[in-house]
C-alpha cells in the first residue's frame, strides 16, 4: 500500500472493528511506521507522537506483541531474581537467557517509528530473516506485529474453525 492512501473499506461500516489491522511496508533503514489510526486507539501510546517505550514480547515465530511498558514490572522483577540465581545455578542462567530472548524494551520514536533490528527480522521470518512487509494489528490494548506467513497461518486456522462461513 502506498503511503497516504486510506486503508481498505471496512467489512461492516455500521459496526467498526475493535481489532483493526493493516499491512505495512518496512521502510529504508529497517524502519516500521505504525499506522496512525491503529496506534491512536491504544491508550498507552501518546497520540501526539512523542517517543515512548513499550514491552516487546517475542511470543511465537512470526509474532511480536507490543504492550505498555507499565506491564514490564513483573518481567523485570523476575529478571532480577534470575540474575542473582544465575551466578551459581546453570538452570537459572538458561532461564535468564530465555527471558531476555522473549522480552525486549522497544523504543517507539517520534512519528510512531520503530527501528527493526536483525533479531526482529529473524524472529518474524525465521526461514529467511528478510521481510518487506508486516501486518500491524490491535487487540485488547496491545499491538501485534505479524509476519505475512504467521497471519496466513492464522487465517487458515480461522477458516477451518469457522466451517459454517462461506
Amino acid at each position: 500500500m502506498a503511503n497516504g492512501r486510506p486503508p481498505g473499506l471496512p467489512l461492516d461500516p455500521q459496526n467498526p472493528t475493535s481489532a483493526p489491522q493493516q499491512a505495512v511496508k518496512i521502510g529504508k533503514r529497517n524502519r516500521l511506521v505504525l499506522p496512525q489510526h491503529i496506534a491512536a486507539s491504544i491508550p498507552w501510546i501518546k497520540a501526539e507522537g512523542k517517543p515512548i517505550d513499550a514491552l516487546g514480547i517475542f511470543e511465537a515465530p512470526g509474532k511480536i506483541v507490543l504492550a505498555s511498558w507499565d506491564t514490564a514490572a513483573l518481567v523485570l522483577e523476575r529478571r532480577t531474581e534470575l540474575v542473582e540465581a544465575a551466578k551459581t545455578d546453570v538452570e537459572a542462567a538458561e532461564m535468564l537467557r530465555r527471558l531476555e530472548d522473549c522480552y525486549r524494551k522497544v523504543h517507539i520514536q517520534t512519528g510512531l517509528r520503530i527501528v527493526l533490528t536483525t533479531d526482529w527480522f529473524v524472529h518474524l521470518d525465521p526461514e529467511r530473516g528478510k521481510l518487506t512487509h508486516v501486518y500491524v494489528a490491535r487487540t485488547a490494548g496491545v499491538l501485534q506485529i505479524l509476519s505475512p506467513a504467521y497471519r496466513n497461518m492464522e487465517l487458515a486456522e480461522f477458516s477451518r474453525s469457522e466451517g459454517g462461513l462461506p
